[in-house]
């Protein structure tokens, strides 16, 4: 969605594989379930690949109900770590749970960062992305005009 909004806004966005693979060195390991330099992706979760967590779920802040693994802290403040000082603008919108197996996030924490990111001049870089307690996802983007 910021990739659309920064491209309707007449600048020419790409993926930035430096900066992703610099975010990358600060998510631990074992947490990354993709990383995609080609979009410019990380996701990251406590949650194993090939499971599926169970519903309802609490999001616990000391460990997954479902494989009993313990967390380091909730994922929006690992991923807020990781980004911190590596783009020139970076935010982790926090979701939060919506119904039994929906979440959402706030819309000023939205509109607040693209507001920034509009008056930035060009060249820029950008970390965008929005995690839970317990999974995450970012985007890393680099801009011009």
């Amino acid at each position: 969605m910021v990739k659309k909004w920064l491209e309707n806004e007449g600048l020419i966005v790409k993926s930035n594989p430096k900066a992703l693979r610099n975010v990358g060195k600060d998510v631990p390991e074992s947490l990354i379930q993709d990383f995609n330099e080609g979009m410019g992706v990380i996701s990251a979760s406590y949650m194993f690949k090939e499971k599926s967590c169970k519903v309802p779920c609490d999001q616990p802040s000391n460990f997954c109900p479902t494989t009993g693994r313990p967390k380091m802290g909730p994922m929006h403040q690992i991923l807020t770590f990781a980004t911190h000082n590596k783009s020139t603008a970076s935010k982790v919108l926090i979701s939060r749970m919506l119904g039994k197996e929906a979440g959402c996030f706030r819309g000023p924490g939205l509109t607040s960062f693209l507001s920034d990111a509009k008056r930035i001049k060009t060249p820029y870089s950008i970390a965008i992305g929005t995690a839970c307690s317990c999974h995450g996802i970012l985007n890393l983007f680099s801009i011009r005009s």
